[in-house]
């Protein structure tokens, strides 16, 4: 069974062959890279594509090159390396800071885009969910979000902890 080395290095030459712009790792997956391991079924990976000439925005460039691959699809996943992959254009001006603004990883030996613990928790209590918050919780606890930061943020986007409920 292939390793999670062999997902992040295939995102990588998607960087570097400009099929992306630019990815970083979002969700429980990224909150790995910086707290106790959750339970997750996929990996999450916003993106920005190269500019397209069409009026209507579309995945169907990247999926192509995927498919010419040969990996293959499973609903809205991309199954890499028998990993499910989800990949989620920047749809918003928090989630596009959050993908510029991520951090570089190293894990065994190849580098991987994470967005940073306080983008993590910003985009947790702009979006909702129960299992999002308790990521952005369990970030929290751990002590070592820049609450500096993370204040900005949540300033400049106008979200508040209390929208939890």
């Amino acid at each position: 069974m292939a390793a999670l080395t062999d997902v992040f290095r295939t995102l990588n030459e998607l960087k570097s062959e400009e099929i992306l712009y630019e990815y970083a790792i979002t969700g429980a997956m990224a909150v790995l890279f910086y707290t106790e391991p959750a339970r997750t079924y996929d990996l999450n990976a916003f993106v920005f594509l190269p500019p397209q000439t069409s009026t209507l925005f579309s995945m169907a460039p990247l999926y192509k090159d995927l498919r010419d691959r040969g990996y293959t699809f499973d609903a809205e996943h991309v199954m890499i390396h028998d990993t499910p992959v989800q990949f989620l254009p920047a749809y918003n001006s928090l989630s596009e800071e959050a993908v510029s603004q991520a951090i570089l990883h190293e894990y065994e030996g190849e580098m991987v885009c994470v967005i940073r613990p306080e983008h993590l928790i910003a985009l947790a209590y702009q979006t909702g969910g129960r299992h999002r918050l308790i990521h952005a919780e369990g970030l929290l606890e751990e002590g070592t979000v820049d609450m500096v930061l993370l204040e900005k943020i949540m300033q400049a986007y106008g979200i508040s902890r209390k929208s939890e409920g």
